[in-house]
């Protein structure tokens, strides 16, 4: 025993990771091969213990979702996602070597594609920030004993699986481990919340998920020091402060926005019941339309929407089948007046002739659900 804690001590030098995203110092004593041995025991342990779900509209929608997620990750790894039936339980969790698991409890708080994403991407975040070997590494260093050992050794005794089913905090020493899980809980929060917006699920999606789950949890909640996990409320204000950065990498097709806001199949008593049809988005209305010559080569459209939108790009077609289209990434609040401007070169001849043009402009509404829009206005030009 005496020479393996004294091995143990002489690996601390050479044992330091860095955190993605954050570039936390992390200290992790084992390598990448023994976290996924470890992590497919444990996810094996626990797919016995629970019941897999075989409904094909919720392992699809994670499986998809889920592979998505891994992909903008970047990180190679034998990713498994998994649905597990208990529709009481708004969980889900993850292990080492890329193994995540969705509990059926969580797709009503989710409510929707995106919002499940948000879910998967915390997890994922968990799995490429290695945050299971490190709560490994911490309980080598505090047990230094047979059963710490032999987790870092990675042999099969059933301690190994307690081990890692025990690497997010399910019950350790306060002011010890749980500060450090809530150190990994708001991590993964701050990296999955970039893995969704590369995938191009929109972040604000996170957002609305915690602070349903924040109504949810009401005043059922342990207080926040013996929680190995931050408040609702504190991961929804640590969220709004990172979105800025995130929405950097969210540069979705219209199909791909009007997918995250796809509601999610239903559970329990619900199962099995038609979903009524959801109301189509609101069209916002162009206002204020109007058109100005500037000399005889171009031709501006002058407009203003009655509500608040991210335009995304706008088109310009008129007489003769003569189309004009520009990609934009502009925010424009309620009644903010705007142009396009219809330019030299774009008109065979050069000179825009008289007639109809009609200016159709696409975009999202900047709520969480981001769901897409399509306006348009028709101009008689002399």
């Amino acid at each position: 025993m005496r020479a393996a804690v004294l091995a143990l001590l002489a690996s601390l030098g050479a044992a330091c990771a860095t955190a993605p995203v954050t570039q936390r110092s992390q200290l992790i004593l084992v390598s990448r091969a023994e976290e996924a041995q470890l992590g497919a025991q444990a996810f094996e342990a626990v797919s016995k213990k629970g019941k897999r779900s075989r409904d094909p509209a919720h392992t699809a929608v994670v499986e998809r979702i889920g592979r998505r997620i891994a992909a903008s990750s970047g990180i190679q790894a034998n990713w498994e996602f998994a649905v597990f039936e208990d529709d009481k339980q708004v969980n889900a969790f993850a292990l080492p070597g890329g193994k995540v698991g969705v509990y059926t409890g969580l797709f009503p708080v989710a409510e929707t594609e995106a919002g499940l994403a948000a879910v998967l991407a915390h997890e994922v975040g968990h799995v490429i920030a290695r945050h299971g070997g490190e709560r490994l590494s911490q309980g080598l260093l505090l047990q230094l004993g047979a059963a710490a050992i032999q987790i870092g050794m990675g042999g099969n005794d059933p301690v190994v699986t307690r081990g890692v089913l025990q690497a997010y905090g399910l019950g350790a020493t306060v002011g010890v481990l749980l500060p450090w899980g809530r150190t990994q809980e708001s991590e993964a929060d701050r990296i999955g919340l970039d893995l969704m917006a590369k995938a191009d699920y929109d972040p604000h999606a996170a957002l609305g998920l915690w602070e349903r789950m924040q109504k949810k949890e009401g005043r059922q909640r342990a207080p926040e020091f013996l929680s190995t996990h931050p408040g609702p409320g504190q991961r929804a204000e640590s969220i709004r402060g990172w979105l800025p950065e995130a929405l950097a990498h969210y540069r979705p097709t219209p199909e791909q926005a009007a997918e995250g806001s796809q509601p999610l199949p239903a559970i329990g008593k619900a199962r099995g019941a038609a979903l009524p049809p959801s109301a189509p988005p609101p069209t916002p209305a162009i206002r204020e339309g109007r058109w100005e010559r500037e000399g005889p080569a171009s031709l501006r459209f002058v407009f203003a929407l009655d509500r608040p939108v991210a335009l995304e790009g706008a088109e310009i077609r008129g007489p003769n089948g003569i189309i004009y289209q520009v990609f934009l990434e502009a925010r424009l609040e309620a009644n903010q007046r705007e142009t396009i401007t219809l330019p030299p070169g774009a008109v065979p001849g050069g000179v825009p002739p008289a007639g109809t043009y009609t200016l159709t402009l696409k975009g999202r509404f900047p709520d969480p659900a981001g769901q897409p829009f399509t306006a348009e206005r028709t101009y008689a030009v002399r």
